[in-house]
């Protein structure tokens, strides 16, 4: 390979005041022998010999065979660069004290290794480099041992996928004597534990405990305990105890305490307690179906042969313990239905403690205190209670009780009578009625009512009138078909003794007060819902409220109508003075002519444009205000009226 320079006569590298060579760049002069080398400052370069051919010879000579350049002495670089494009061929050993860099161009730029690594291939920083990429991997590692993670999928010799690193799981076989892992939870099976799994939960199989687990929670089979599993509970079986588990539940076979299974709660075999299931509630199940428990602290078992016995199931409530024997000897409390054969030793008690049916050692010493008989013979003593059905014969003795009757009750009774909550209503020692009588009553009654009377009539013998004292008091409807009058004479008005209500609608009064219409004292209102006419002159003292609207109706030749405010001077009880117009001082008068005021009338202030904006959102013509500092038009301290289209000033 021949080994060129730059080079050019002398004249060429002094033109232009001099050439600037590269730093390090060699020029060699054909008409005078000299060598120069470049700085990249100085002009025409920097002079290293006038005989280059001399003195080159002694370190390199020509071989014209091979066309080469052979060193005659070692090649010392002195701190500089061999730079050029070519291929560097040399047999024997390179020594490197420094960094090596090979390639610039990781795309197109390669390393060919044809020996071998005869030392330990150490990275510059740990966990930084990588051997191979996502896309250019290495096809087989032959190693001793790989310490360290490992990302990626792992097959067997005869390729078959053992760990899928896609998709994060392990699905080849696990051939082991123990499984040990890391963690304080346990989760194996697809979704198994997925969310929210807490410490020391296990969950195996399909889906089981596959959102919030709780701590120390056990979920084995097919979406057991899949949903918000409580604390410590164990679900066993497909679906067992698959939403809301309770705390400390068991749920042991297929379907078994499936949908909210209460705290504390036994659920065991198909579908036991799949809904609802109480709280320290058990259920066992072998029917093949369904059963439930939701009664709290409670034992369900299905099914259980009928069958004759020889032995009662006993229940110790103490230890919880279940036994059986063939002489019970306890209190049997409750209701009994059925019939009893044999012999009873003991009383027979009501619920409140009593016996209704005593020991007794022969007919003639016998006992019979029961509730209800039902007898077709005849019943013989004293007899205590109520009687339900017919009685067919005498009875003799005294009678304490209620009679119940359908039919007709012939004959006397001598005695008081009373009603189911013992008011007296009839009273035979003073022989007087004072309960309430419900129906029709036909002849005179003479005395003091103090109940109620419900009837469509009331008359007096002659249709004379009907006193009542002290007070008429009505808590319905009460209708007159003529004139209502209360109070004495046939006047009302002002001045007048009495209200008269007549049949055409009007109200006759001198004053109309809350206190004088309401429930006593306590009044304060005088309310009407839809309509209150007020014919001629209407006055209201104190304060009058209307809700809704305030009509002063006028009738041509009749009335002027006018709606005021004044003050009455005169005498409130003198028809004369109450007419007499000179009595009133009229701060506010509104006909159908004028309005007149006897006060200064004050307008509505506002302080701007957005203020009197807010206030009349819509203006019309006509409306007027008091403006503190506007701006269209500009006021301040200004009376102002709308004309129609703007508010002007005054």
């Amino acid at each position: 390979m021949a080994l060129q320079i730059r080079r050019g006569t002398d004249a060429e590298r002094t033109a232009g005041g001099g050439v600037v060579f590269a730093e390090g760049e060699l020029v060699y002069v054909t008409d005078t022998d000299a060598l120069y080398v470049g700085d990249g400052a100085t002009a025409g370069g920097v002079k290293l010999t006038d005989n280059a051919g001399a003195v080159l010879g002694s370190y390199i000579t020509a071989d014209t065979v091979s066309s080469t350049l052979d060193l005659q002495q070692n090649l010392d670089l002195n701190g500089k660069d061999i730079i050029g494009t070519g291929n560097i061929n040399i047999a024997g050993t390179i020594n490197a004290t420094g960094n090596v860099n090979i390639g610039d161009d990781v795309n197109t730029d390669t390393v060919d290794f044809a020996a071998k690594i005869t030392s330990s291939l150490t990275p510059n920083a740990d966990a930084t480099y990588d051997l191979g990429t996502t896309l250019l991997k290495w096809n087989n590692i032959h190693a001793v041992r790989l310490d360290g993670d490992v990302e990626g999928s792992v097959f067997g010799d005869d390729s078959t996928l053992l760990i899928d690193g896609v998709n994060s799981k392990i699905v080849g076989a696990v051939d082991t004597a123990s499984l040990t892992v890391s963690s304080t939870n346990v989760a194996i099976g697809n979704s198994a534990g997925l969310t929210g799994q807490n410490g020391f939960a296990v969950a195996i199989g399909t889906s089981a405990g596959l959102t919030n687990q709780s701590l120390k929670a056990v979920a084995v089979g097919d979406s057991a305990g899949a949903t918000t599993q409580g604390e410590y509970a164990v679900a066993v079986g497909n679906n067992a105890g698959n939403t809301t588990q309770g705390a400390n539940a068991v749920a042991v076979g297929r379907s078994a305490g499936v949908q909210v299974q209460g705290a504390s709660a036994v659920a065991i075999g198909y579908q036991a307690g799949t809904t609802n299931q109480a709280a320290n509630s058990i259920v066992l199940n072998a029917t093949g179906s369904a059963v439930e428990n939701t009664t709290v602290s409670s034992l369900v078992i299905k099914p259980v042969r009928d069958a004759v016995g020889t032995t009662a199931v006993m229940y110790n409530a103490t230890t919880g313990e279940v036994t059986h024997t063939a002489t019970p000897a306890f209190n049997l409390q409750g209701n009994l239905t059925g019939d009893v054969t044999g012999n009873v030793t003991g009383s027979v008690k009501g619920s409140g403690g009593s016996a209704v049916l005593a020991p007794n050692t022969g007919p003639a010493d016998a006992v019979l205190s029961i509730l209800d008989i039902t007898a077709t013979g005849t019943i013989g003593g004293n007899l205590t209670g109520d009687v339900t059905g017919n009685a067919d014969g005498d009875h003799t003795g005294t009678f304490a009780g209620v009679i119940t009757a359908t039919g007709t009750f012939d004959g006397d009774i001598t005695g008081s009578v009373f009603g189911d909550d013992s008011t007296l209503i009839v009273d035979a020692i003073n022989k007087t009625l004072t309960g309430n009588v419900t129906g029709n009553v036909t002849g005179d009654t003479a005395g003091v009512h103090t109940g109620n009377i419900f009837t469509n009539l009331i008359d007096s013998a002659d249709s004379s009138a009907i006193i009542v004292t002290p007070v008429f008091q009505v808590e319905s409807d009460l209708i007159a078909s003529n004139a209502l009058i209360v109070g004495t004479g046939n006047v009302a008005g002002p001045g007048g003794p009495n209200v008269i209500l007549k049949n055409t609608g009007e109200i006759l009064a001198n004053t109309i007060t809350a206190s004088s219409i309401g429930a006593g004292s306590a009044a304060v209102e005088f309310n009407v819902i839809s309509k209150l006419g007020l014919k001629e002159r209407a006055a209201f003292e104190k304060a009058a409220s209307f809700q809704d609207a305030v009509s002063v109706q006028t009738i041509a030749g009749a009335f002027t109508g006018s709606f005021a405010v004044e003050t009455f001077t005169g005498d409130p009880e003198s028809d004369a003075e109450i007419a007499d117009v000179s009595n009133y001082n009229k701060h506010f008068e509104a006909t159908t002519t004028k309005v007149s005021f006897g006060v200064p009338a004050q307008m509505a202030v506002v302080a701007d444009d957005s203020a009197r904006g807010t206030l009349v959102p819509s203006p019309a013509a006509g409306m007027m205000l008091f403006m503190t500092a506007g701006s269209a038009p500009s006021a301040t301290t200004q009376l102002q009226v709308y004309n129609g289209t703007a508010w002007v000033n005054v």
